[in-house]
């Protein structure tokens, strides 16, 4: 016989509500079963029925409901079922689901304020943030700022606090930093330029030209992205400096002389590496003419471009006074500039013109976009006199294939590897 006896039981509290149900069935919880004794002919007639087994493996999971139903509600915990309390892998799963769970909350998190920040009322914490993300952010900055804050309660709780010790890495974590750059930034060019490749070739948006291919020129015509770059590069180093050199531009076609070159490519990938190259030699040109204080003309920056059957090769001379040996090797790593550090843009104060140089992203991005094709780009110099850059690109089509980062075990041994130990002398 099962008894019901309500006014013995107590509210439980909503987790504990909850969590009940994974030790009793709901209908267990609500009336809270309290076994009794049955009679002799009861435990006759069970014995017929039900198999001993069964009946000892229910009695030992349902003992004394209502007392266990108390105990909950006054530790407002329920407890364990016997039968998942010694499984090693529970914990497993719950810290599994509790990854993907708070980093599918970060995500979501993050797109409703980036579309807020974009799209919405609210204005950005700073002008040039793109929603949430800094394009410069200054990694050592936050780091402070963050130390200052955690000080700040840790001598509030302890009354005392340790110091901060800021340390770069050294130079062989650093060369892990620079591979993981390349390889970010180069999947990230890729991955960017499939997508917009097929939004213009299926999607509702015109190319800029009928003659384009998606982002892709059949025949581009290198002399005119050339001039364009140099014309807006141009326009910034005059809003800065209030002059800007000229242009020498020198054209060989050694298969067609007669004939513009022109290479399939794509144009905004041109662009950017000859815009970046023209902002360095114009402020190098520059700042070096006034260091040696002399009253002369601005040298022009001399750009020549020859197509032969295989390369295409462009080459930015200028006078700016070239780049010692001992900072050429530094020259195409991230956040490493020869130029002076520039205002951040995200400092309330900034009101002047753009920087042309300073960030440390120029030749790395620039190097990348070159390579993506097939191709390359090349830095020498010539220390107090000019700086030579050289671009090479493919003039077959056929030979102008992708380059691309691979996730293998060679590239995860790269990272995980010791650290390395030099065989040679210290250079000076």
């Amino acid at each position: 016989m099962i008894s019901t006896n309500i006014s013995n039981l107590k509210t439980p509290s909503q987790d504990a509500q909850g969590r009940w149900y994974e030790t009793l069935s709901p209908t267990q919880v609500l009336i809270g079963q309290q076994q009794q004794q049955p009679q002799e002919h009861d435990k006759e007639k069970k014995k017929k029925k039900c198999h001993p087994d069964t009946i000892t493996e229910l009695v030992n999971q349902r003992i004394n409901p209502q007392q266990q139903h108390n105990e909950a509600i006054q530790n407002d915990r329920i407890p364990q079922s016997t039968q998942h309390k010694d499984k090693q892998h529970d914990k497993s799963q719950i810290q599994y689901f509790l990854n993907r769970f708070y980093l599918s909350r970060i995500s979501i998190r993050l797109l409703i304020y980036q579309h807020t920040m974009c799209f919405g009322d609210e204005v950005p914490l700073h002008p040039t943030h793109l929603g949430f993300v800094d394009p410069s952010c200054l990694v050592e900055d936050i780091i402070k700022d963050a130390f200052e804050n955690a000080q700040f309660l840790c001598e509030g709780y302890y009354l005392q606090a340790p110091p901060l010790e800021l340390r770069r890495t050294n130079e062989y974590e650093e060369s892990q930093i620079q591979y993981f750059l390349n390889r970010f930034y180069l999947s990230r060019i890729s991955i960017r330029l499939l997508i917009y490749q097929h939004t213009m070739c299926f999607g509702d948006e015109v190319p800029l030209h009928p003659t384009h291919l998606g982002f892709v020129d059949p025949s581009c015509l290198v002399e005119d992205i050339i001039k364009d770059a140099f014309e807006n590069a141009q326009f910034l180093c005059e809003g800065y400096y209030l002059q800007a050199p000229p242009l020498e531009l020198r054209r060989t076609n050694a298969i067609n002389p007669d004939e513009p070159i022109a290479i399939a490519y794509v144009p905004s990938h041109l662009y950017h590496i000859m815009f970046e190259l023209f902002k360095n030699s114009m402020r190098a040109t520059i700042e070096h003419l006034e260091s040696t204080k002399s009253s002369s003309v601005l040298p022009p920056v001399v750009v020549d471009v020859v197509k032969a059957k295989e390369d295409l090769t462009i080459r930015i001379s200028d006078r700016g006074g070239g780049i010692p040996r001992s900072k050429a090797d530094k020259i195409f790593r991230y956040m490493y500039s020869t130029a002076p550090r520039p205002v951040s843009l995200t400092d309330a104060q900034h009101s002047g013109p753009t920087p042309l140089a300073g960030f440390g992203y120029g030749l790395p991005i620039s190097r990348l976009y070159a390579r993506y094709f097939n191709g390359d780009l090349e830095i020498h110099s010539i220390d107090g006199h000019g700086t030579d850059a050289y671009i090479y690109l493919q003039a077959v089509e056929d030979h102008a294939s992708e380059w691309l980062p691979i996730c293998n075990r060679a590239a995860y041994e790269y990272y995980v590897s010791r650290k390395y130990q030099s065989d040679w002398t210290k250079r000076k």
